[in-house]
Formats: C-alpha cells, structure tokens, sequence
C-alpha cells in the first residue's frame, strides 16, 4: 500500500482489512511498517494497531433443576402424590445437550421410613405425556430411556437412566411427574433430592423437595 502525503501534511490513516469471526476473545495487536520514503525523512517507521473484539461471549449455563415450592404434605394411606409439579429442568447452551447415558435420581436422603415409594405417574402417549411400561419410560409416544422404582429396601431411589431420545423438555416433563407414597411414620417429615448427572459429562444441582407425612383423615 502507498501512502502519500501532501505538504504540510503529518498524519495518514491506512485502512487494514480484517477478517472477521464469532468467537470471544482478547483484543489482538498487529504492526504496520513504513518502508521506502521518499522525498521525506521517517523518524519511526512502524505503528501499532488494535484490534477490538466486538463479539459477546457464549456461556453455557449447565442442567438445573428448580423447586419454586419446595415442601408439600402427603396423608399417610391416600393415593401417591406429584412430588414437584412446578419444577422446572433447564439447560441453556449453546449445543444441543445429548441425554444418552444421563441419569435422573430421586432419593428420599432422610427421614425414610419402609413402605415408602417413588414412582412415575403414567400419562399415556399424549402430547406432553409421560408414561412408562414395564421398566420403560416415554414422552409422547417414544421411548426416552429405562428405570428403577424405588421402593424395596434394595432399591431405595428412583433412578432413570435416558437415552438418545430424551431432550430438555422430556426431562422437564418426566420431573412434574415423579409421585410418592407412605404406608406409615405420619410426623416424619422426608426431605427428597433430585438431581440428572452426567449430561455431557455435566451434573445438574442437587434440588431438595420436603414431605410431611401426616395422619390419614376421612
């Protein structure tokens, strides 16, 4: 590129072209280097230029399970109950996140007593729905994974294990209907958690959900 100066004239802008991406990070440098003057004299013959980088970086927020109303009351004897239906599964990323291999677990961490259950309610394979068959467990129709009730003293927690077809919002789905059951020790209060691991390698927070088992009436 040739710059040329009129007289009188002590300051030049030279255009740099750049070749632009997506990606966040540092502002980079580079020089431009004055070679071959003529006609004039040039006391320091190299500039440095800025690169701002202008992109906003990504951040992937990894699996969360909410509990806005985290406690609830179950009488002893009735019908299981939902175990959270506001709760809410997200994943914000920036890829889509792959389930298979991921594991959902609902534990009953203190106050269990023998005779209580965690299961899932079975919908059907409506739009939104949940169901399961045998040890299968389904959104709308298709297949997303396996699991275990808990229940025997053997096989105390609830444990999902997903396949290639769950998604976000089968998981969220199959959350709001996790249900659970007492068959006796009213005025214990049992303090559930729930957590999905090992989606991408990543573990979602351990949310906790309490129950107060009380005394059948009616």
């Amino acid at each position: 590129t040739t710059v040329t100066f009129a007289p009188g004239e002590i300051t030049k802008t030279v255009t740099v072209a750049v070749t632009g991406d997506i990606v966040d990070e540092a502002n980079e440098t580079f020089f431009v280097n004055l070679t071959g003057a003529a006609n004039a004299t040039v006391s320091d013959n190299q500039g440095l230029g800025t690169i701002i980088d202008d992109d906003t970086a990504t951040v992937a927020n990894g699996p969360t399970i909410t509990i806005p109303n985290p406690s609830g009351t179950y009488q002893r004897g009735h019908r299981p109950v939902f175990l959270a239906t506001d709760s809410m599964f997200t994943y914000v990323d920036n890829v889509n996140p792959a389930y298979s291999g991921a594991v959902l677990t609902v534990s009953i961490a203190t106050g269990r007593s023998q005779g209580d259950k965690l299961s899932i309610f079975k919908k059907g394979p409506g739009a939104n729905q949940i169901d399961a068959k045998g040890n299968k467990v389904f959104f709308q129709g298709t297949q997303i994974g396996t699991y275990r009730r808990g229940g025997p003293k053997q096989h105390p927690d609830l444990v999902v294990t997903f396949n290639s077809s769950a998604t976000t919002e089968a998981v969220d789905h199959l959350l709001k209907s996790i249900t659970f059951r007492a068959a006796k020790d009213e005025g214990k209060v049992r303090t559930m958690h729930l957590q999905v691991s090992n989606v991408r390698g990543v573990d979602s927070n351990v949310a906790t959900h309490d129950m107060a088992v009380t005394s059948r009436t009616g």
